[in-house]
């Protein structure tokens, strides 16, 4: 009889994440943490035709992490993004509330360019 494989549970004992016992998720980052970081925050409609975007910068964390909070910021806003090296980029135009999300991660945030 062949053996399966668990895809999915709900068995209280399994990692939150992966679903699976003994968990299968790489290990959590040693990079700096975010929070007490000052991020900026701008908007940008430069080069895109006229799109506006939100731009997250000035943190300094490995790239699991800021994938991490732009998976999170997405969710949030209800919008795509990417990340470039020169920080996070959102559609749109989310100054509000991407500023109450990072306030409760713990950092402290700054609007740049006006």
């Amino acid at each position: 009889m062949p053996q399966y494989e668990v895809v999915f549970t709900t068995d209280p004992k399994d990692c939150p994440r992966c679903h699976r016992s003994p968990c299968k998720c790489p290990p959590a980052s040693s990079g700096k943490p975010l929070a007490g970081q000052t991020a900026k925050i701008r908007l940008e409609k430069g080069g895109r035709k006229g799109k506006t975007v939100t731009v997250v910068f000035n943190l300094n964390a490995d790239a699991a992490r800021l994938k991490d909070l732009l998976r999170d910021l997405q969710k949030a806003c209800g919008t795509g993004g990417t990340a470039r090296p020169d920080g996070l980029e959102i559609q749109g135009d989310h100054r509000d509330r991407i500023e109450a999300h990072l306030l409760g991660q713990g950092l402290k945030v700054k609007r740049a360019g006006g």
